[in-house]
């Protein structure tokens, strides 16, 4: 990733993360974060990765998101000096999840040994 790329990764990243706190209103108890930004290299395009927890916010999370998005570019291109916004692409990242279940599947298994000795 270049150095033009990594910096506006960041400003975009910071900007949309102020975004969700002020204009975005999630369900009571959904916590979205961004965990990453990938920007093509070209500006064009710009993946957006999300941990939305619990899981079953995620449709409601992911809808409200899409509905507001273009507030967000309108803003932002104001905002910025840029030519052009990318075009954000959301994804999300299920590794907080995952990793949530590991810990589950670990305490159980400890839990299951305990109870055979």
């Amino acid at each position: 990733m270049s150095l033009r790329t990594e910096q506006f990764s960041k400003l975009l990243k910071r900007e949309l993360g102020e975004y969700f706190l002020k204009e975005i209103e999630f369900p009571n108890g959904c916590f979205a974060t961004i965990t990453r930004i990938n920007v093509a290299p070209d500006l064009k395009y710009g993946e957006v990765w999300l941990s939305i927890l619990p899981e079953k916010f995620v449709p409601v999370a992911l809808k409200t998101i899409s509905k507001r998005i273009h507030g967000f570019e309108k803003k932002f291109f104001k905002k910025s000096s840029s030519k052009f916004i990318p075009k954000l692409i959301f994804k999300l990242d299920t590794g907080e999840s995952e990793a949530e279940e590991v810990e589950r599947l670990i305490a159980q298994i400890q839990d299951e040994s305990n109870s055979i000795k």
